[in-house]
């Protein structure tokens, strides 16, 4: 039989050593972050912007501006009675995040409600405000502020409107008189379907302070305005 010769190691040969020749072939990536492709950003953004409109349409009140995605009630759902709603509940979920849970609003973001000369004066002022809106500058206890009301016509029915308004000008330290949900009706259908913000200057005059009258009220309640 043939000898089979068997190349022993060095013994000064290290396993490095033994392993240098296939490393010798081998170019190391260069140290440090790869340059990330750009269709990698493409489809990232992409699927951010599907997330965000996804969830948009589809959660109802996700995120602070539920007044965005929220479904059309329209007047059709009017007929609610003003003891069936709660203004409080009304105004927990759709105004403390801005106007805060005692209606000290924000300062330089939020006006307060707390005596707030728009929320205590005529009830048509502050009434026509949660319906249509309010943009422009305001003063509210001597401090400006410079911002915008969304519109609630689309969102709340009469008798909601009517409730949060007579929430608000009922509770803390205001006193002010109520607001039905037939003035806010009666209401709506004077406005004839006004998609505009109100400004202070509009508000300040006569024809945009008063409701319409409760005929339902009795004659001697401070809930008819005259």
């Amino acid at each position: 039989m043939s000898e089979i010769s068997v190349v022993e190691p060095s013994v000064h040969q290290t396993p490095e050593d033994q392993l240098s020749p296939s490393l010798e072939d081998e170019s190391l990536p260069p140290e440090g972050r790869g340059k990330v492709p750009a269709w990698v950003w493409i489809v990232i953004a992409g699927v951010l912007t599907f997330s965000l409109v996804y969830l948009g349409r589809y959660l109802d009140d996700f995120g602070p501006y539920p007044w965005l995605h929220q479904p059309d009630l329209a007047a059709g759902q009017a007929g609610a009675d003003d003891a069936d709603v709660d203004g409080a509940q009304i105004y927990a979920f759709r105004c403390a995040a801005c106007h805060q849970a005692e209606g000290t609003g924000v300062v330089g973001a939020f006006p307060p409600l707390v005596g707030s000369e728009l929320v205590n004066g005529e009830p048509g002022v502050v009434t026509r405000i949660v319906m249509n809106g309010l943009s422009g500058p305001v003063v509210i206890g001597g401090v400006e502020y410079n911002g915008f009301m969304p519109a609630w016509d689309r969102m709340l029915s009469d008798a909601e409107i009517a409730a949060v308004v007579t929430y608000i000008r009922s509770s803390w330290s205001n006193q002010a008189s109520a607001v039905t949900a037939r003035q806010v009706a009666a209401l709506r259908e004077l406005l004839g379907g006004r998609n505009q913000p109100w400004t202070v200057p509009e508000l300040q005059l006569p024809e945009n302070q008063t409701l319409p009258p409760d005929d339902s009220a009795p004659a001697d309640s401070t809930l008819a305005e005259m």
